[in-house]
């Protein structure tokens, strides 16, 4: 529901390269204007465990601004002139908390964002999300000030201010010390700053910074102030190197395809450099599969880790082969007792982008088992989970601002209901397709266990055999029906 409200977020790898060049035990200082969402810092902090009290963050956006209103809550809404129309209070009232507050604006700006009359073409379509919204304003806003908590704990005392990226860069030239760390990812559109406010934004707050006009050409001669500065600069140059000041070094190419290519750059002569191509062949992380005959227990331990394409691929064919290609963007795998038990792609994509509150199950697949026939089951059970869905919102930086309903996948079968899902999800559309299999989309909505009551949930539901029924006594009969036979 959010994704006009997202703001530019480094793509990995690039985020990845940015935050490898931090050194906590010599930068002493994180300087990150053009803040946008917040996500090298956080990134940064969750590798590092540094305090946000060494983060000096600025952006001159209403959206990078709330997120700074819950990191640091010193500051005060009034400050920057925030202040939501009479109109839009609905969702702000019975906030509790700075974080719920927060949350409530964001609502706010994104129902400015809806179309409506006046601005953009009315459809059915953008009315219904607008009655959405509204309808669900209490519940998205829990969930969003949920995620935001988690952001905010760990970047508790960030500094923040309204600033020009060009003053933060002079100001950090000027310092010339070898503790500050600054990533610099300067505006790459020509134009006033004003661009980056519409009519939604305009509607919430009045900001008080300085506007001035930018111009691609000087940043070149922004980033060169920090050339040959004791400061370490590393920064995103999207699409053209020939803005790259003299001096610098490409840490990193990244290849989009169709003649775009994505830098970092920095002001240091680091030898870490690699090169990505468009399509880059990934050996797989080999670990420890759950054996046939390996026992699970109630108390066994349950645990998700994000990997990369090639190992969710290679988990995937090793437990199910013939499968075709995936659109999955977010490969994980559940390991029992650290062992490797299910591989299963995610894609995040239209929760992200607001199409959809349920994050797409694009295959999930189980090891073989001799006595453990439903693990695909126990898999979807556990995806369905509230402490799955915290550690998704913790590991996919993309669904910081999504409120996510629970998990939706899509089945072909040769009969009208799946085996494997029924029971644990509900069925949500049914359509036969030429060939005479169904197309069926099957949904789960996220419950409040966690991943050990929902593995005690399993063992009762699907392992552990049914109670014996208790036969019934047979009725003894009276002395009076006897004498009438």
């Amino acid at each position: 529901m959010f994704h006009q409200i997202f703001l530019g977020v480094a793509p990995s790898p690039l985020r990845d390269t940015i935050a490898a060049q931090f050194d906590p035990d010599k930068h002493k200082r994180l300087v990150h204007p053009c803040v946008g969402k917040w996500s090298i810092p956080t990134l940064i902090a969750q590798r590092t465990g540094i305090k946000g009290s060494v983060l000096e963050a600025s952006d001159i956006s209403l959206y990078s601004t709330l997120i700074g209103l819950i990191c640091n809550q010193k500051l005060t809404f009034e400050q920057f002139g925030i202040k939501v129309p009479e109109h839009l209070q609905l969702y702000i009232d019975g906030a509790e908390t700075r974080a719920e507050e927060v949350a409530g604006h964001m609502l706010a700006l994104r129902h400015l964002t809806i179309p409506n009359e006046g601005r953009r073409v009315i459809t059915a379509y953008t009315t219904e999300m607008q009655r959405e919204l509204r309808g669900n304003r209490v519940e998205y806003r829990r969930t969003l000030a949920e995620r935001l908590s988690v952001q905010a704990a760990l970047l508790d005392g960030a500094k923040y201010e309204l600033a020009d990226v060009r003053d933060v860069v002079a100001e950090v030239a000027e310092r010339d010390s070898e503790e500050d760390f600054i990533t610099a990812s300067l505006p790459m559109y020509a134009g006033d700053y004003a661009k980056l406010y519409d009519e939604a934004e305009q509607q919430l707050w009045t900001p008080t910074w300085d506007e001035r006009a930018f111009d691609p050409a000087e940043i070149v001669e922004t980033l060169g102030m920090l050339t040959g500065s004791k400061a370490t600069c590393v920064s995103l140059m999207y699409m053209d190197n020939s803005r790259i000041p003299e001096g610098w070094t490409k840490l990193l190419a990244v290849e989009r395809g169709g003649g775009r290519t994505d830098y970092v750059i920095t002001n240091k002569p680091l030898t870490l450099r690699r090169a990505v191509p468009a399509v880059a062949k990934q050996e797989p992380t080999h670990l420890p599969v759950l054996g046939a005959n390996d026992i699970i227990t109630r108390d066994s331990k349950i645990s998700y880790m994000q990997c990369d394409f090639a190992t969710g691929m290679y988990y995937r064919d090793l437990f199910v082969h013939r499968l075709g290609t995936t659109t999955t963007n977010f490969p994980v795998l559940l390991l029992i007792d650290g062992k490797v038990a299910a591989s299963v792609g995610l894609n995040g994509s239209d929760a992200v982008t607001g199409r959809s509150r349920y994050m797409l199950e694009g295959y999930g697949v189980t090891a073989n088992h001799n006595v453990y026939k439903k693990l695909q089951k126990l898999n979807t059970m556990l995806l369905c989970s509230a402490e799955f869905k915290h550690w998704v919102y913790r590991h996919h930086i993309g669904l910081h601002m999504s409120a996510l309903s629970g998990i939706q996948t899509t089945t072909l079968s040769k009969t009208r209901d799946s085996k494997i899902d029924k029971g644990v999800l509900k069925l949500r559309s049914r359509k036969e397709m030429p060939n005479k299999t169904w197309k069926l989309v099957y949904r789960g909505e996220f419950n409040e266990m966690t991943y050990a009551e929902t593995l005690g949930d399993w063992f009762t539901r699907f392992v552990d055999p049914p109670a014996p029924a208790t036969p019934k006594k047979k009725r003894q009969r009276s002395q009076s029906e006897n004498q009438n036979d």
